[in-house]
């Protein structure tokens, strides 16, 4: 009934293993979505700053939620070593500890999430973190609503 918010941290993904690069961008996407799909986990919002992604889902059972992490982070670690070439040699692992989850109880809590994922996505797209709290507050007062997914849709009104 409820759903998790959940973050993944990486702190050796940069440069070549940054999350925001086109190549991981979109193979990260498509790993959520092929494991979310196999599991039966909806996926409501994700957020990708780079270093870190933030993730609000919402899972059938405890088994589907393990199914899912086990698999997403495995799999995100190997792809971006691989895409990589696998310059550098690790001598820990690709992330830096467990996934953080916390489940969205209240609805405080999941606008904060929202308004967060989406200053992730604004940060994870190029934009300071400043222009995207400022972007993301006039989106929620309603005079700012081209936003959609982290893409800012400019109109040119005059």
């Amino acid at each position: 009934r409820y759903s998790m918010h959940i973050v993944m941290r990486s702190s050796v993904a940069r440069g070549v293993w940054s999350f925001v690069r086109p190549n991981n961008r979109n193979m990260i996407a498509h790993v959520l979505a092929k494991h979310a799909s196999t599991t039966g986990v909806e996926i409501i919002a994700t957020g990708n700053a780079g270093n870190h992604l933030h993730l609000r889902v919402r899972f059938p059972s405890l088994n589907a939620y393990k199914h899912f992490i086990r698999a997403v982070t495995g799999e995100v670690a190997l792809k971006i070593k691989k895409i990589a070439n696998s310059a550098v040699i690790l001598n820990r692992g690709f992330w830096d500890s467990r996934p953080f989850s916390c489940i969205v109880s209240t609805l405080g809590y999941a606008t904060r999430l929202t308004d967060y994922i989406k200053i992730n996505q604004l940060e994870g797209r190029g934009f300071n973190r400043a222009f995207a709290c400022l972007v993301v507050k006039r989106w929620r007062d309603g005079t700012f609503p081209e936003f959609d997914g982290g893409v800012l849709i400019v109109s040119s009104q005059s």
